[in-house]
């Protein structure tokens, strides 16, 4: 078993309360994406696409680091000697949470999107629609044009 210590268990508690800040602040923008759809807001959605990225980007790093540290916990925690941290398992507990959150509001957005991405999809086929009629009736009128009098 591996050793796990106050100084470990203040590290990890740090660590999680990162992670949990970070989370929320996805969870955020997140939310503020599901605003941006329903508005047709697709500049605004981009950004929030990018500014969320870079936090992920920084869970990511914040997993690496805290990796080692969570499975000497983990392994201490479970042992027979070893016992579970309130804070650091109240912090596991309110990071679940808020990626359940993210990931019911991810699953809306993407629905959205995608109504919205049809939305688009069938306006360019109208448009195009459209734009052959145009070329259709211009190459007409063009070919048909030594049949108008100019002189009249």
């Amino acid at each position: 078993m591996s050793l796990f210590t106050k100084t470990d268990a203040i590290n990890l508690l740090d660590l999680k309360k990162r992670e949990h800040d970070i989370l929320a602040q996805i969870l955020k923008l997140t939310e503020d994406q599901a605003g941006f759809l329903a508005a047709d807001d697709i500049e605004g959605f981009d950004k929030s696409l990018s500014s969320r990225q870079q936090l992920i980007e920084g869970i990511d790093r914040l997993h690496q680091e805290s990796d080692g540290l969570m499975q000497s916990y983990i392994s201490y925690s479970e042992s027979p000697e070893g016992t579970k941290i309130r804070d650091i398992e109240e912090l596991r507990r309110q990071i679940r949470d808020l990626l359940e959150k993210c990931s019911i509001q991810n699953e809306r957005n993407a629905a959205a999107a995608k109504e919205i991405l049809q939305g688009y999809t069938d306006r360019i086929n109208e448009l195009n629609i459209s734009k052959k009629g145009i070329q259709s009736y211009i190459q007409t009128v063009e070919s048909n044009s030594e049949l108008i009098d100019k002189t009249t």
